[in-house]
């Protein structure tokens, strides 16, 4: 491999690190926003599109259901952590 095209594979790998990171640094800062988003175009999806079998749907309100658990329980924590001072968003 060139010079030329290592540093152009350096850069996009950094790049692609350094995006990557922000995404999961947005995600942990804004979980329940992320999940009120999606619980919404859930329930878009379920009332626009009949088609979809009600076991589907079913399924789907369970996996929320447990994924609004884990969510309150990040937002426990970081109330937690602002109340004893520990917090830093």
């Amino acid at each position: 491999m060139d010079e030329l095209a290592h540093g152009a594979a350096l850069i996009i790998t950094h790049s692609n690190y350094r995006g990557t990171r922000m995404i999961v640094e947005f995600a942990q800062k804004h979980v329940a926003r992320i999940y009120t988003v999606a619980v919404a175009l859930l329930a878009l999806v379920a009332h626009f599109v009949p088609s979809i079998p009600s076991a589907l749907i079913l399924g789907v309100v369970a996996a929320v259901l447990g994924t609004g658990e884990a969510v309150q329980r990040v937002e426990d924590r970081k109330t937690l952590a602002a109340y004893t001072g520990q917090y830093r968003p």
